[in-house]
């Protein structure tokens, strides 16, 4: 019994400094594609960008790449604030392209324990400024549920959401169950890889953990379309 405990206690002491989290391609907490329930330190705060493929981008009918700007805080330990701008590459004002703004917000419901997964209520693009969402084009509202695995050698987080239409939006993702799973070994600490369902496509990614701060993703979506991202993290009360 004794040696279990010990075994536990190291494994976890050698995977802590490493279970950070990283950013979906929306900016949220998440894997390729689909957030996850994992959340931010009260005071947390990132910013970053992702590239989106045409082929998966409805936002641009299919027609043009994208580039995705983001940023979050978590304030209290229980609500986070995201915003995240889209633009279509190759598109300017002068033809009629307005930069896309979608602000989201997301709550923890349940932290996650030992016999227990973490629950998070999110809803993205929260607001449109044109009637019955013309102009809200990645909406989605969803619960998610993760639960993290940890052995002396491994981690495996896993997570599974379903999404449901909850407001009129031209746009909608996350329709549906999805979910995915996160792989990282204690040998390569810095790196995971990603496997998902996003209700649409399987995907595959890896996060990098450059250091502290920085963290990057590239994965395929659909297998076919490449995609990445990079971020920079903060803590706001490390600052002030």
């Amino acid at each position: 019994m004794r040696t279990a405990i010990t075994t536990s206690v190291l494994a976890f002491l050698a995977l802590a400094p490493f279970t950070m989290q990283a950013q979906s391609l929306s900016g949220m907490p998440g894997l390729v594609h689909v957030p996850t329930a994992d959340f931010m330190r009260d005071g947390a705060f990132y910013v970053g960008g992702s590239y989106l493929p045409r082929q998966t981008l409805g936002y641009s009918n299919f027609d043009r790449d994208g580039l995705a700007l983001f940023s979050s805080l978590t304030f209290m330990p229980f609500i986070e604030v995201d915003l995240r701008f889209t633009k279509q590459l190759g598109r300017s004002a002068a033809q009629g392209h307005t930069v896309d703004r979608s602000p989201s917000v997301r709550f923890k419901l349940l932290r996650e324990k030992r016999a227990r997964p973490a629950v998070v209520f999110g809803i993205h693009d929260v607001f449109s400024t044109v009637a019955e969402g013309g102009a809200r084009h990645f909406g989605a509202t969803y619960v998610v549920l993760s639960k993290r695995f940890m052995s002396s050698q491994f981690l495996v987080a896993t997570s599974m959401g379903y999404g449901f239409v909850a407001f009129e939006s031209r746009g909608r993702e996350l329709i549906g169950l999805f979910g995915g799973v996160k792989f990282r070994s204690i040998h390569f600490r810095r790196i995971a890889l990603l496997a998902e369902y996003d209700t649409k496509y399987i995907n595959v990614g890896a996060d990098f953990y450059v250091n502290e701060i920085v963290r990057c993703k590239c994965g395929l979506l659909n297998f076919q379309y490449f995609t990445a991202n990079a971020s920079m993290h903060f803590n706001l009360f490390d600052v002030f």
